[in-house]
C-alpha cells in the first residue's frame, strides 16, 4: 500500500480551461508526478514529431511506471527546445537540469537558474483521461517540494506564452510616390 504523506499541486488556467494539472506527491516509490495537459499541448508535440514516438527508457531511466504497465512513449523531438527557464529535451532525467537558462536558439543568457525539465509535457495521452502518472525515485524536503512546484508552475507557463499562445503579426508596407 501507497501511503501518500503530503502532495503539492499546479494549475495553470487560460480563459476558463486547464492548460495543465500537475501534482506531486511523496510515496513509498518516491516522488509520484500526476499530469494532465490540454490537447493544444499534445497537438503541438505530436505536430512537431510528425506522430513519430519513442520510449522513454530511450533518454533516461529516471521516471518509473507506478504499476506493472510501461510507461507510455513520449512524442519525439527532432530539434532540442530550450526556453528562457525550460527545457523539453530531458525524457525519462532529472527534473532540474543543471543547463543554464537559454535562449529559444540555444542563446546562452549567462546565468541565471538551472532550467526545468518539462519534458514529461511530451507523453503520448498526456491529455486524455486522467493524463500520465508516474515515479521519481527521489526523496524531497516539502520545503523542496514546494520550490519544485512553484519553478515547474514558472516553466510550464514560459513553455505556453514562448510557443503555444496565439498571436498574429501583421506586416504593412507602403511605398510613397517617388517624383
Amino acid at each position: 500500500m501507497q501511503t501518500v504523506t503530503s502532495t503539492e499541486s499546479v494549475s495553470l488556467n487560460k480563459g476558463g480551461h486547464d492548460i495543465v494539472r500537475l501534482s506531486l506527491s511523496r510515496s513509498s516509490k518516491g516522488m509520484v508526478m500526476r499530469v494532465k495537459a490540454h490537447s493544444s499541448i499534445e497537438d503541438f508535440f505530436q505536430t512537431l514529431s510528425q506522430g513519430e514516438r519513442e520510449p522513454v527508457t530511450l533518454h533516461g531511466r529516471w521516471w518509473r511506471p507506478l504499476g506493472e504497465d510501461p510507461l507510455p512513449p513520449v512524442y519525439q523531438l527532432l530539434t532540442p527546445i530550450y526556453g528562457r527557464n525550460y527545457a523539453l529535451g530531458g525524457v525519462g532525467q532529472d527534473l532540474t537540469t543543471g543547463a543554464r537558462n537559454r535562449g529559444l536558439g540555444g542563446d546562452d543568457y549567462g546565468g541565471g537558474e538551472p532550467a526545468i525539465n518539462i519534458s514529461f509535457l511530451r507523453f503520448v495521452g498526456i491529455s486524455e483521461g486522467e493524463g500520465v502518472a508516474f515515479a521519481i525515485p527521489t526523496v524531497q524536503t516539502m520545503e523542496a517540494t514546494q520550490g519544485l512546484s512553484q519553478q515547474l508552475r514558472e516553466s510550464i507557463k514560459s513553455f505556453y506564452i514562448d510557443l503555444l499562445k496565439p498571436f498574429n503579426v501583421v506586416i504593412t508596407m507602403t511605398a510613397q510616390e517617388i517624383r
